[in-house]
């Protein structure tokens, strides 16, 4: 297998890197370590306050930077997934077995 899978048109390296997030509805985006506060911050206040946010995100197909319009007065619900702490599907180990 290359790098870049043109079966499906996805940079296998790039789409392994983009770890966090944004979903909004059946749409998601990559967010970049850099951004990942200031993101979460911005799509906050628009989502309280029922305003317009600029999102610097990436396209998830080819790793590059791409804009999203989210309007914060019409979405209904926002995922934004910051890898923290254990996912929803993952167990945490504590080293000690649970007791019935």
């Amino acid at each position: 297998m290359t790098d870049t899978d043109t079966d499906i048109g996805i940079d296998i390296a790039t789409a392994v890197a983009i770890t966090k997030r944004l979903v909004i509805g059946p749409q998601q985006w990559g967010i970049a370590d850099e951004n990942a506060l200031e993101l979460a911050n911005k799509i906050k206040e628009a989502m309280l306050n029922g305003t317009s946010a600029e999102l610097a995100v990436l396209d998830p197909h080819g790793g590059h930077s791409v804009t999203v319009f989210l309007n914060g007065a019409a979405a209904v619900s926002v995922e934004v997934d910051l890898l923290k702490g254990p996912r929803p599907s993952e167990m945490s180990k504590s080293g000690k077995p649970s007791k019935p």
